[in-house]
């Protein structure tokens, strides 16, 4: 008896449907994507590669959260190396990255997952997402996403290569210029009583090693290119017919007035320095005649800007000549009066905190008031820093006269970057649209996280070769002040020091191996071009980054300049994306609400999941930005998923809601259904109720019956 009041409770409990709660989720939709990505493990002081797979869900609505995880173990660039993939993805599907959340799993046999070697493949396993587009299973890709859509060096690719050979993958991406890479292998040589362990570091050229293994190695030099590869969907950028704005006449007037003051101040210093020259005996004559030939040659840089209505690099240039001109005249005051030097210190530190006080009080409400705040203060921690150096080398000691000019140029270069910085809250009056100061902070959050992560992956990549390249003190100098702001919840000093922290540490990463270095320059450039434009076209003048974009492209010797034109081209990039994200935070998110006429007793909720497959052959033509063309024609095996929700009350109120979920779009009817559908589910219910109750006294009978 006891077993077939069981069997009847079991099958009882397989008819009736699970009930669900009632709470609406926070998603409209949640999409996914799959792919497989190359690690390195490394065991005995060897590389050896292995193959994780890497699951990744786009869900909206969202706020701009990156959620990642890892199996078994992760180091926290991975982590931060998710937000940049999530950040650029969105930029170049067009898409505002505050307007979703995103899921990141790695998923790897080796213990530890390491750097941003992945970084690539995430940003195209999330644009897949984006553009509805499925993933090649048979490509796989390593690479170092950087934020301006690139992608950058890594290292272990012979062993990522084998690994993906191994597990059957015919396409191999890897970033351009390291077609030759050379493969370290840690070796024991005997010698007598003993053994010298040494560093063997062997040329590979992938290319042949991918042929011996049945692999295509392909090099790519953009997000936009790799995404081909593996989807077959053409995205890059058709620059032929885009036109960028120009800075109106009122923002290139007040550029020329910063222009025209430090030409005027320069040739004040000069001419009060000649008076004093002449008291000065060489060699130290030397060291002044050397600064006021270096302020008249900035002088002759200046006009020759403005004939060519560079404004920006203009004022720039008036800002370097007045600053040697100042320098050679407190030299030579210093030199008659040797109490100038504190003097001066307390002048610039009164000026500082003169300074201070008027850029951090200043509250923007508009666009323009941003990028006015952002850049002063940040402006404004350079000019404290630059102070806070002199001060310490006073302290230290100052032994020779090249000692002193260092310290008096640090002096007057931290005053005048100071005055600078009151200098750019004179464009906070340009007219534009006004901005969600709520979105500072997420924004702040994620820049100081993009800049971390390519920092520590810089600091990574120069232990392992050995070599610290030329703009890694910058980059560690724009780190620190991006840490200070944020410690002190400035969140535009953060914006800005971030971005100037991010934009030098890709720099950096590039000198370690100065591969295809015209490429990297061609890509960046566009991808700034574009997010200019595309800012300008949601109603926004970008000033900021259109100074940087025509310093970057005024460069001269692209083979000397290289690193400086990637520097500019990436700082305008990263300021228009902000602007891009502050209009985007501006624009009202869709709520998921659930509307309730009358208090139900009790609520049975249905959900029946229906999947069906349709082959359909389609040409889509879909056009994301103005210079962004996405073209195809495929065949596609789509499977939809139909999710019926049927929710009542056993009082008066009956609603249904069918949602069909496609990748792409959403469509929601809503029809009415009888309350006498629900009622078998209750009886059902009801029967399991009893089932259990006649279980329980059955167990307490056989209970009883056995102690008797």
């Amino acid at each position: 008896m006891f077993s077939i009041i069981l069997v009847a409770v079991l099958v009882s409990q397989l008819l009736v449907p699970a009930v669900y709660s009632s709470a609406t989720s926070p998603y409209i939709w949640i999409r996914y994507a799959h792919t497989r990505i190359p690690a390195v493990t490394t065991i005995g002081g060897n590389e050896a590669g292995t193959v994780a797979d890497l699951y990744v869900s786009v869900a909206y609505p969202g706020s701009g959260i990156v959620y990642f995880s890892a199996e078994p173990l992760t180091e926290l660039d991975t982590q931060a190396t998710a937000r940049i993939a999530a950040l650029v993805a969105s930029t170049i599907a067009g898409k505002s990255f505050t307007a979703y959340d995103f899921f990141i799993r790695i998923k790897s046999p080796s213990l530890i997952i390491g750097g941003p070697s992945a970084g690539a493949a995430m940003t195209v396993a999330i644009l897949s997402i984006f553009l509805n587009q499925t993933l090649n299973e048979s490509v796989m890709m390593t690479g170092m996403v950087c934020p301006d859509g690139s992608v950058g060096p890594v290292g272990g690719i012979p062993a990522k290569l084998e690994a993906a050979a191994a597990s059957g993958i015919k396409v191999f991406l890897i970033p351009i210029g390291q077609r030759v890479v050379y493969e370290r292998e840690i070796v024991k040589e005997p010698i007598p009583g003993g053994y010298i362990i040494r560093t063997k570091y062997t040329p590979v050229d992938l290319v042949e090693l991918g042929k011996k293994l049945n692999v295509t190695v392909i090099e790519v030099a953009s997000i936009r290119q790799a995404f081909y590869y593996f989807t077959g969907l053409n995205i890059s950028l058709n620059m032929t017919n885009v036109t960028l704005p120009s800075l109106p006449a009122n923002v290139t007037s007040i550029i020329n007035s910063w222009t025209q003051d430090y030409l005027k101040k320069a040739e004040d210093a000069r001419k009060e320095t000649l008076n004093l020259v002449s008291k000065i005996p060489y060699p130290i004559k030397y060291v002044i005649e050397k600064h006021l030939n270096n302020s008249v040659n900035l002088e002759k840089e200046t006009y020759n800007y403005l004939n060519q209505s560079q404004y920006y690099r203009a004022a720039s240039a008036a800002f370097t000549s007045y600053i040697e001109a100042r320098t050679a005249l407190e030299y030579s005051k210093i030199y008659l009066d040797n109490t100038r030097l504190i003097r001066l210190s307390d002048e610039v530190n009164s000026t500082l905190a003169t300074v201070r006080a008027r850029v951090m009080s200043y509250n923007p409400t508009t666009l323009s008031g941003f990028e006015a705040a952002a850049t002063a203060r940040y402006r404004y921690y350079l000019a404290e820093l630059t102070y806070n150096d002199s001060v310490n080398a006073i302290k230290s000691g100052i032994s020779s006269w090249s000692d002193l000019d260092r310290v008096v140029y640090l002096l007057v270069y931290s005053e005048a970057r100071a005055d600078s910085a009151l200098k750019w809250l004179d464009l906070g009056s340009i007219e534009s649209p006004v901005f969600n100061k709520q979105a500072l902070e997420g924004i702040a959050e994620t820049l100081i996280g993009i800049a971390r992560s390519s920092f520590a992956y810089l600091e990574t990549l120069a232990g392992d070769l050995g070599s610290k390249p030329p703009s890694y003190d910058e980059a560690l100098t724009n780190v620190n002040l991006a840490e200070q702001a944020y410690a002190s919840d400035d969140y535009y000093g953060t914006i800005a020091a971030s971005i100037h922290a991010t934009a030098a540490s890709v720099v950096a990463i590039h000198e370690l191996f100065k591969t295809a270095i015209s490429s990297i320059v061609q890509v960046v450039g566009r991808e700034s071009i574009a997010s200019i434009r595309e800012t300008y076209d949601m109603g926004v003048l970008p000033l900021v980054a259109l100074s940087y974009l025509e310093t970057a492209k005024a460069q001269g010797n692209l083979q000397e300049n290289w690193a400086t034109v990637i520097y500019y081209y990436m700082l305008a990039s990263l300021y228009s994306q902000v602007l891009k994200t502050l209009v985007e935070a501006s624009i009202p998110r869709p709520t998921l609400t659930t509307t309730i006429t009358a208090p139900p007793t009790f609520i049975v909720t249905k959900i029946r999941t229906v999947t069906t497959t349709e082959t359909v052959t389609e040409t889509e033509t879909v056009t994301t930005t103005a210079t962004t063309t996405l073209e195809k024609t495929t065949t596609v095996t789509e499977t939809n998923t139909v999710r019926e929700i049927h929710t009542t009350t056993l009082t008066s109120i009956t609603t249904s809601t069918k949602e069909v979920v496609r990748m792409g779009f959403i469509t929601v009817t809503q029809t009415n259904l009888p309350i006498s559908d629900y009622l078998g589910y209750l009886i059902l219910e009801l029967l399991v109720g009893v089932s259990l109750g006649i279980i329980v006294i059955g167990v307490i009978f056989e209970l009883r019956k056995r102690r008797k």
